[in-house]
């Protein structure tokens, strides 16, 4: 991960936790602090170590496994074969890995990294 992706992941997690310290106890403010908490677990997985803590390579991955499902969906719409459970749970998490890719997106863009993944 670059430097300067390090620092807008450091600098977007800063801003979360200065949220966080904002959220009042109502149980609206107990849904966003689950929110908000949602959202800086996700940046802290960016700022560990691990071969899973490059937004840019996981984009990648993401992007690959939506071309599977791309794949997948006009196989089966060409064919007319049922899918097996794999395959299903496999195209059901395509919106989940939708979202996966905007999060990404969006970081990459705040850092100001070239999305050289599409």
């Amino acid at each position: 991960m670059t430097q300067r992706l390090r620092e807008e992941v450091g600098r977007q997690a800063d801003a979360l936790k200065a949220q966080l310290r904002d959220v009042d106890a109502s149980p609206a403010g107990e849904a966003k602090h689950a929110e908000l908490a949602s959202q800086l677990e996700y940046l802290g997985a960016f700022q560990g170590a691990g071969g899973d803590s490059d937004p840019s390579k996981k984009l990648k991955a993401c992007r690959k496994k939506m071309r599977q499902i791309a794949d997948l969906e006009a196989k089966s719409s060409a064919t007319g074969t049922a899918l097996n459970e794999e395959q299903r749970a496999k195209l059901a998490s395509k919106p989940a890995l939708d979202a996966e890719i905007g999060k990404l997106v969006a970081l990459l863009a705040a850092a100001g990294v070239e999305d050289a993944t599409s």
